[in-house]
């Protein structure tokens, strides 16, 4: 079993952090700076699995397979349909990531 990784937005900088902490009131703090407001939100986990291309797998993070389908992967849920399959499915099931909600957000229309 491989060990999760997280992972959270910085609004500031549009980019992953992937040092950070929470703090007790529920605030993410970057972990080499003490201040609350650093513009980091959002925190996701890895779903321990990887794409055809060997990148971890986000909640957050938006997915094609090899049906067509486009999907967002979550981390308690079901993931979530944004496109329909366009062909069938083979024996063989890959799926690549081609965006997350935060840095991609037109590929949710």
């Amino acid at each position: 079993m491989k060990k999760p990784k997280f992972r959270a937005w910085d609004r500031k900088k549009e980019e992953w952090c992937f040092d950070f902490r929470l703090h007790p009131d529920g605030t993410i703090m970057n972990a080499e700076k003490s201040s609350h407001n650093n513009g980091l939100e959002k925190w996701e986990c890895s779903k321990e699995r990887e794409d055809k291309n060997g990148k971890n797998i986000f909640s957050g993070d938006i997915i094609r397979d090899n049906s067509g389908a486009i999907y967002i992967e979550r981390l308690f849920e079901s993931a979530k349909r944004i496109k329909e399959p366009t062909n069938a499915l083979t024996d063989f099931l890959w799926e690549e990531i081609i965006g997350n909600i935060y840095e991609n957000k037109k590929l949710l229309k």
